[in-house]
């Protein structure tokens, strides 16, 4: 099976499967909406986001292994807007995630989805600043010794 690009969005191949371009980006909103509401019942983050990857099979009819990939989007959208790097320590962001009020999940979770939903700027792609620094005066004696700094 080949994997794709969340970021990207190329498209998915299987040998038996093709998914089109914007399915990995709705399989991913579809994480954030039952992590947001699962939260809305009293049921922790970290708890949503394994019941997702079976809502996104459900849902959206892809294969299992795409709702796992959706959800790991999903998860390093939240834990960077908690203020976590995607890397080693996600689990126990999650798991400091758990431990705040289901409010304060559900509100980190709105968040993050919020930013993943609004386009953003690539920083890599942003021009740099054209401004050149600015260079001291040479001092009057310099000047009139013919001397510049």
């Amino acid at each position: 099976m080949a994997m794709f690009s969340l970021v990207t969005g190329a498209i998915l191949h299987d040998r038996s499967y093709t998914v089109p371009f914007t399915v990995p980006r709705q399989a991913t909103l579809l994480v954030f909406d039952f992590a947001e509401y699962g939260t809305l019942d009293g049921i922790p983050v970290s708890q949503n986001l394994r019941y997702a990857r079976e809502g996104v099979r459900d849902t959206l009819g892809l294969p299992i292994e795409y709702g796992v990939l959706a959800e790991a989007e999903a998860v390093a959208h939240i834990t960077q807007t908690a203020g976590r790097p995607y890397g080693p320590g996600t689990a126990e962001a999650l798991a400091r995630i758990d431990a705040l009020s289901l409010e304060d999940q559900h509100a980190l979770v709105k968040a993050a989805a919020h930013r993943y939903r609004t386009p953003q700027a690539q920083p890599g792609l942003t021009a740099a600043p054209t401004i050149r620094p600015a260079v001291p005066a040479p001092a009057l004696g310099q000047v009139a010794s013919g001397r510049t700094p």
